[in-house]
């Protein structure tokens, strides 16, 4: 049985999860406790207008290892990252999004993968889901599908990483090596991946990019990223690759 005994970082942001919120850090909890020793799981509440910081807080009484930050207006998906990379005390911090769409168990089996290939090769920095992957179970909508492939292509054309999957709701990082590249972070909505990975690459270091099992959990009523969003994110990757470019 793997047993993690130093200290892990859950950093969950959260944006009008009211729905899920509960279940979900119910699920986090069940599955930390079977493996880790000592743990923290940071929830950035992203100025939601729902009642999901009353729903945190009231995990939080009965969960001690559960920390809270909150602000009341909407900052953006890459600013509660940083956020709460900041205040991430972990030898591992691990990123996940708030909702139901990536099962929970998936983290240990990722943590055991990074732990091993780190201490083969120490340029190793973290180990990320990837949809594109041929041994991924995904369950997403052909609209969702068709967006992430348009983006991989776009990221493969402007980064050439070696990952072919950089929004995946799940990440696992070496905590000193994240916590070094965080506080340059700048983008503030769904393009804070294709930063923080570039800026990974760019210091020598690399990830592992490994299979995911992922079911999409939202009703088209309630789509997270509309067409809107699609620019947002276009327009926050051609700011990081200018800045990329314009540094050499």
């Amino acid at each position: 049985m793997f047993t993690y005994r130093k200290k892990l970082s859950v950093v969950l942001p959260a944006y009008n999860e009211s729905n899920v919120i509960n279940e979900s850090i119910d699920r986090l909890i069940s599955e930390l406790d079977l493996f880790a020793e000592d743990y923290e799981i940071i929830i950035v509440n992203d100025g939601s207008v729902d009642d999901t910081k009353q729903k945190i807080i009231d995990l939080k009484n009965n969960h001690p290892q559960i920390r809270l930050i909150s602000y009341k207006k909407n900052k953006g998906k890459g600013h509660a990252i940083k956020r709460g990379l900041l205040d991430a005390n972990g030898d591992i911090v691990v990123l996940m999004d708030a909702d139901l769409d990536i099962h929970p168990s998936q983290i240990r089996d990722y943590l055991i993968q990074l732990l091993q290939q780190h201490k083969k090769d120490n340029k190793i920095a973290g180990a990320i889901g990837s949809k594109l992957d041929k041994r991924s179970n995904v369950v997403f909508p052909l609209k969702r599908r068709l967006m992430s492939y348009s983006y991989y292509l776009l990221l493969k054309t402007l980064f050439r990483l070696d990952t072919r999957d950089t929004n995946t709701g799940l990440k696992v990082f070496n905590g000193k090596i994240i916590k070094d590249i965080v506080p340059q972070l700048v983008i503030r909505g769904y393009a804070y991946d294709i930063e923080l990975l570039s800026m990974i690459y760019k210091k020598g270091y690399r990830v592992l990019s490994l299979p995911v099992n992922c079911e999409y959990s939202r009703n088209c009523k309630n789509e997270r990223i509309q067409l809107k969003h699609a620019f947002d994110v276009f327009n926050e990757t051609l700011t990081v690759f200018m800045r990329n470019n314009l540094k050499k």
